[in-house]
């Protein structure tokens, strides 16, 4: 695999994906990386090419050796996978995560997986999120709106023209808030709600 790191050594790309065979191999490469990273100091990963899922013990093993990170990209797949999303040693990490960026690519990202999200990313306050076809997470976004308090930008990216189901406006999107959280928790006149042909993007 290809590694960038900023100067600063906040953030860290892996470009070109290859997942090792062997879990020696992938602890001696984040050994090796840890020579020319201080790991504790990165709060930025980004996983930025597809793979396969069978990599994710490299995911692990880089996630473990990123304890302050907060600001994650991967790819949904990842997400759906029992070794990732319930694994005892990543929730601390998973818990402290701000930022989530699952655009890598249009996929279907099922309301099933977004229940998860909520449970292992409270603290999430930016979410963006590419689906292959609006109306198939349609009802994931009620989900988000009732279930993640500091959520402040949710940025849904679609590949198909969206046909809404359920009317999905300002006013509706500030009763569910306004549902889940109390009247306190939003100030509607600084709320911005945008939808197009190829996004939908809620700003609180």
């Amino acid at each position: 695999m290809r590694t960038k790191h900023s100067s600063w050594n906040k953030s860290l790309s892996f470009v070109n994906w290859v997942q090792s065979n062997d879990n020696d191999d992938e602890q001696q490469y984040v050994a090796y990386l840890s020579n020319i990273v201080h790991l504790p100091n990165v709060t930025k990963i980004n996983f930025e090419t597809n793979v396969d899922p069978s990599g994710s013990a490299d995911i692990k093993f880089i996630l473990q050796a990123c304890p302050n990170v907060i600001d994650l990209k991967i790819s949904p797949l990842y997400l759906y996978l029992a070794a990732i999303i319930d694994n005892p040693s990543l929730i601390s990490i998973f818990k402290q995560i701000k930022i989530l960026d699952l655009i890598t690519k249009y996929s279907n990202v099922c309301s099933d997986l977004v229940s998860n999200l909520v449970k292992r990313f409270p603290s999430l306050t930016h979410m963006e999120v590419r689906v292959a076809s609006f109306n198939y997470f349609e009802s994931a976004i009620d989900i988000l709106l009732s279930h993640q308090q500091n959520l402040s930008y949710l940025n849904i990216g679609h590949s198909t023209p969206a046909i809404f189901n359920q009317p999905f406006s300002r006013s509706h999107i500030i009763d569910k808030r306004c549902q889940a959280f109390g009247f306190n928790t939003i100030d509607e006149h600084k709320m911005h709600f945008c939808v197009n042909k190829v996004e939908m993007k809620i700003v609180f």
